[in-house]
């Protein structure tokens, strides 16, 4: 049983008829204007509810509400914003409702006046369009007049195409929106993607988009790293929806998707080796492996921030250990982890498991911070590494004939995570430390997910490698 926490009120969760909401908490996830948002309209209900003392569940009832229940976080102006009928002390002040009223009539008009306003297609009427109106500021205490605005032809073609946008049938046909929309090559490979995923998505009539339409949003989220603000007015959704699509498809793409970062076989390297490879290393060579960091905001917790400073990249980060085939497909992908960690520690780490992958035999190339010789030799396994000077004033002939041979071929790697940036702008900016932390749905973080998908969808695209000499770029 719950009791209403304003005073005088002891309204309880087993009477008939009585609801009870909780005291908002601050949105940590989503865009900083919801996040401002929820930490004033907080302040604001702790404020009406004046009491020293709140306790955890705190809620109360739809009595101190006109409307009998709490307005949206994004309509601030409302009267029901925060509770303001029965609050048991005065020090509030009363709430005037006619600001709100006066707030819908300016709002009004431009539906009539602005051919171009963005309107909601599910609560439209085709014949015409009915908006409540109220009189001018200087007929305040006059009823409220209803009127009738006819919709033009131009409206309504407007309208229906937003309908159609982001459809199947946008996007058939058309291999540049595909590439421009999704980074991968064609209209098919686009299809069997969302066919392979959207099979263990859970979709019914009640959600606000098609099943296709949430993919081409948590796409575009990737891809074009648009904030979910943009995505919320582009779709015609509220933020949350946007942030509960989001959460619903990356852990279930993550998962299914996996799957097209393989460790290839012997075979399948003897097959697809490179001729640039072939002249200087034979076929032996297995995967070149590098670290590449993505920049993040500083954590407010002190070790945390120290954790992921970077001293190479003067800034917070997350650093992945990545393997590429010779060939430049990605066959390995490590968990995300401080910046702070060193090459050696990710690689040599049981949790980041790349030394399980390899068989005697192997050739790994590697830059030179990779000083792991002694835990691969102990696999019966070679790591090729450009020169070190060791205390010499110059390297000897041959010491520089083979460093630049490895780091003609090493460079493939640098390339591939090159791709990986500028394919998928999610990483251009900073991301936000909750993208760090789990949730219920996901069993790892969920910048490791969105690492995940995004290189899964490169190993999609054209290699970047050919088999002949001749290196042919995107």
């Amino acid at each position: 049983m719950v009791i209403c926490c304003i005073r005088g009120c002891s309204q309880k969760s087993e009477t008939p008829g009585v609801k009870l909401f909780a005291v908002p908490s601050v949105r940590l996830r989503g865009c900083d204007k919801s996040r401002s948002l929820s930490e004033t309209r907080r302040r604001l209900w702790l404020q009406r509810i004046n009491r020293k003392e709140l306790p955890n569940a705190a809620r109360a009832c739809n009595l101190h509400f006109a409307q009998g229940f709490p307005a949206d976080l994004m309509d601030e102006l409302h009267p029901d914003w925060a509770p303001s009928l029965n609050l048991g002390h005065q020090s509030c002040v009363a709430v005037n409702s006619k600001r709100y009223d006066r707030h819908l009539t300016r709002r009004a008009p431009l539906a009539e006046v602005n051919p171009n306003v963005d309107l909601n297609v599910e609560n439209l009427n085709v014949e015409n369009l009915s908006v409540d109106i109220e009189e001018s500021d200087e007929a305040e205490k006059s009823d409220h007049v209803s009127c009738q605005t006819d919709i033009t032809s131009d409206v309504m073609d407007k309208l229906e195409k937003r309908a159609q946008t982001y459809t199947l049938s946008y996007f058939e046909g058309n291999d540049r929106k595909v590439r421009f929309y999704f980074g991968l090559p064609d209209y098919i490979t686009m299809f069997s993607v969302f066919e392979l995923v959207s099979q263990f998505i859970y979709h019914s009539s009640k959600n606000a988009l098609s099943l296709f339409q949430e993919f081409v949003l948590v796409m575009m989220r990737l891809r074009l790293n648009l904030l979910e603000d943009d995505l919320a007015d582009r779709f015609d959704i509220s933020q949350g929806t946007v942030s509960k699509i989001l959460d619903k498809w990356i852990p279930v793409m993550a998962k299914c998707l996996e799957g097209l970062i393989v460790w290839p076989s012997r075979e399948t390297l003897l097959r697809s080796t490179p001729e640039c490879f072939r002249k200087s290393f034979g076929s032996h060579v297995v995967v070149i492996i590098d670290c590449f960091e993505v920049f993040i905001q500083r954590p407010s917790d002190l070790l945390a921030r120290a954790q992921t400073w970077s001293d190479y990249k003067h800034h917070n980060t997350l650093k992945y250990l990545i393997g590429v085939t010779p060939q430049g497909t990605i066959s390995f992908i490590s968990r995300g982890w401080g910046g702070r960690s060193s090459d050696k520690y990710i690689t040599e780490s049981k949790d980041c498991k790349f030394l399980d992958m390899l068989l005697p035999g192997d050739v790994i190339l590697a830059d030179r911070g990779f000083t792991i010789t002694d835990s691969v030799l102990q696999l019966q396994a070679q790591i090729i590494m450009p020169s070190f000077m060791n205390g010499r004033s110059q390297l000897s002939t041959h010491d520089v004939v083979t460093s630049n041979e490895i780091s003609n071929v090493r460079i493939h790697v640098e390339r591939v995570i090159g791709l990986l940036k500028r394919k998928f702008l999610f990483f251009s900016r900073p991301l936000y430390t909750a993208l760090m932390q789990t949730s219920k749905m996901e069993a790892e973080t969920r910048i490791d997910n969105i690492v995940k998908i995004c290189c899964a969808l490169v190993n999609l695209c054209p290699p970047i490698v050919p088999m002949s000499d001749t290196v042919d770029d995107e």
